[in-house]
């Protein structure tokens, strides 16, 4: 998978990372959802990979995602910001999270 970041993104992604310790996950988060296929994407900051995470290709910051994620994700993802600051998650055919928020396990 390949994820890209916009201008933006990074910046305000690099400006957060400056004061945190650890390594950004895109995860598929299905907790309270109902079932598997009805996930949502979020940015996370996690102490380490885990056992299954992968690094994406092409990521400046470079972004881990599990591998038995990425049936939910496009190959090829755009990182963005919009206009009240979150995250959007995109690909050339859909917007998979026009919100996405980014949380923090590490310290």
């Amino acid at each position: 998978m390949n994820i890209k970041w916009s201008g933006k993104a990074r910046e305000a992604v690099n400006e957060w990372l400056d004061k945190k310790d650890g390594v950004l996950k895109l995860k598929y988060d299905t907790e309270g959802c109902g079932c598997l296929v009805s996930g949502i994407s979020a940015l996370w900051l996690v102490p380490e990979p885990e056992e299954n995470d992968v690094l994406a290709e092409g990521a400046d910051p470079e972004i881990y995602y599990d591998k038995t994620t990425a049936v939910f994700f496009d190959e090829n993802l755009l990182i963005d910001t919009n206009t009240s600051g979150s995250f959007v998650l995109k690909s050339e055919s859909q917007i998979l999270n026009s919100r996405m928020k980014l949380f923090s396990s590490a310290q």
